[in-house]
């Protein structure tokens, strides 16, 4: 997961066109398919869901 994290931090911070989308994508296809998450990876990716309507 760390890997998937610093890439989004990475994409935010050089204010990439599509960060936002590209991070909802992930969120959605985590949600979607059976992935083994490490903990506290289920109320990261809930929270990126929660928050993409307001971004």
């Amino acid at each position: 997961m760390a890997p998937v994290i610093d890439v989004a931090h990475r994409y935010l911070g050089a204010r990439h066109a599509y960060a936002h989308q590209q991070i909802v994508l992930l969120a959605l296809l985590a949600v979607t398919r059976r992935i083994p998450l490490p903990l506290g990876g289920k109320r990261m990716v809930r929270a990126v869901l929660d928050q993409a309507p307001e971004s």
